[in-house]
């Protein structure tokens, strides 16, 4: 399978990224406007919530580190569903 570099992969790539980093900044602190959301709907403590979410950051990060590193990931399924 080879990988060209078209316009529209750069931007399906640029665009699961971006979309990644928006998830991890809206999930985090100071900023995570998300985690204070759903902290004062929950009722419960930024801390709290905060440790709660921290195997799921991780998760994310690490897939965002492969979409970054591997950028065939973020590919795969429109190519699966284009080439069938």
């Amino acid at each position: 399978m080879s990988d060209k570099l078209t316009l529209s992969s750069l931007r399906l790539k640029a665009g699961v990224i971006m979309s990644m980093c928006s998830m991890v900044g809206l999930l985090t602190p100071p900023v995570g406007m998300v985690l204070f959301a759903t902290s004062s709907i929950a009722k419960i403590s930024v801390g709290r919530l905060s440790r709660a979410l921290t195997p799921y950051l991780i998760g994310l990060f690490v897939v965002l580190m492969a979409v970054v590193m591997i950028p065939a990931i973020s590919t795969w399924l429109p190519d699966l569903v284009m080439n069938s």
